[in-house]
């Protein structure tokens, strides 16, 4: 007998915001997707180095760090896995500048949609498999 129930997907969000977290909550069917949450910089690092993921969800302006050093250690760590990155403060040529050659799948810019958002990770998602 084939087993057709898959193994939910673990995506850590990095945002020092808890509304944002929050929305990501309410936004991600948790029975396709484990949520793994971080408010800082070095939580989203210690997480990373904690356990696997199939995506990161980030901000690029958190309180302790940039978002991108984290960008960094996540891709050095799943460099086939996508990053979404989360921002309000950058215009779009910034982001682009900021994230260039990072390994960044989308930009989404805050405040955003819950279905753009929803549609953005399990667009991302389908594309791959890391852990």
């Amino acid at each position: 007998m084939k087993n057709t129930e898959q193994t939910p997907k673990r995506i850590l969000v990095v945002d020092d915001e808890s509304v944002i977290r929050a929305l990501v909550q309410r936004a991600i069917d948790p029975t396709k997707c484990d949520l793994i949450l971080a408010g800082s910089v070095q939580e989203g690092m210690e997480q990373i180095d904690r356990m696997g993921f199939d995506l990161l969800l980030a901000d690029l302006r958190l309180p302790d760090g940039n978002g991108v050093d984290i960008i960094r250690h996540f891709k050095t760590k799943y460099p086939g896995a996508p990053v979404l990155v989360i921002t309000g403060s950058l215009t779009p040529e910034e982001r682009l500048l900021q994230v260039e050659g990072s390994g960044v799948t989308d930009c989404i810019q805050k405040p955003f949609d819950l279905q753009v958002l929803q549609k953005a990770i399990y667009q991302a998602l389908e594309k791959t498999c890391t852990r």
